[in-house]
């Protein structure tokens, strides 16, 4: 998806900047699926970023040195923004984990203290 935004785009901004689009959905990747997606996504949009928007086009040919250290700039940060959205989705899971169990002790908490004063 990244890259079906990121051609059109090429003409408006540089390379450089089309990265960042990349990086953002390895984020919701690792948001909505995890590390180990985040991860693939990552790599796959190294690999993305590489065939369709570098030069020499269509190819895993790296000429220009600018290129190839965006391509490893990419690849560092989407890992590792990957990594951590994944860490703060798994943080969200455990934390809605934790509201549930709350919410059933509460419950229990008042039909124990109702049960109680009925019994008075």
């Amino acid at each position: 998806m990244a890259t079906t935004i990121a051609i059109p785009m090429e003409w408006l901004v540089s390379n450089a900047n089309l990265a960042l689009i990349y990086v953002l959905f390895v984020m919701f990747t690792g948001l909505k699926l995890g590390s180990r997606p985040a991860i693939l996504a990552s790599v796959l949009s190294f690999l993305s970023f590489d065939f369709f928007l570098t030069e020499p086009r269509y190819t895993f040919q790296d000429i220009c040195q600018d290129e190839l250290t965006i391509l490893v700039f990419l690849l560092v940060i989407a890992v590792v923004c990957g990594a951590a959205a994944s860490r703060i989705r798994h943080q969200l899971i455990l934390l809605r984990e934790s509201n549930r169990y709350l919410e059933a002790m509460r419950v229990l908490s008042q039909a124990l203290t109702a049960r109680g004063t009925h019994d008075l």
